[in-house]
């Protein structure tokens, strides 16, 4: 796992346990086992952070999953992807990590870009 991935590993862990308004880039310096410092080489803040986040692992696990699911059961697919019977663990902590996030776009007009454009490109799956 390269430094980036270490680092948005962390943030994963840090906004899942306590969510994103409480997640300070020192917490998730101190989860990833590395320095504040280092991180800054890497991301400008919280915000690039949670964007690579995003946009690096929960949009991408959940395109897999509905492309996944689209060519097994044509349209009815997409609905599997909220079914509790065979969400997997990555797509359900996918799922809470965005709505962990969501939670901040209505104080965070970055945030809110961030969750906007996720969106668009998890709708572009189910057209």
């Amino acid at each position: 796992m390269n430094r980036a991935d270490q680092i948005l590993s962390a943030a994963e862990t840090c906004v899942m346990q306590k969510g994103f308004h409480n997640t300070t880039v020192q917490e998730i310096a101190v989860m990833a086992g590395i320095s504040t410092g280092l991180i800054y080489r890497y991301f400008k803040g919280k915000s690039d952070i949670i964007e690579a986040l995003v946009n690096n692992k929960v949009v991408q696990r959940l395109q897999q999953k509905m492309k996944a699911d689209s060519l097994l059961e044509s349209d009815s697919a997409r609905l599997t992807l909220f079914a509790g019977d065979t969400v997997n663990a990555d797509t359900r902590d996918s799922i809470a990590l965005m709505l962990a996030i969501s939670a901040e776009a209505s104080r965070n007009a970055h945030v809110q870009h961030i969750i906007h454009r996720a969106h668009l490109t998890l709708q572009e799956v189910c057209l």
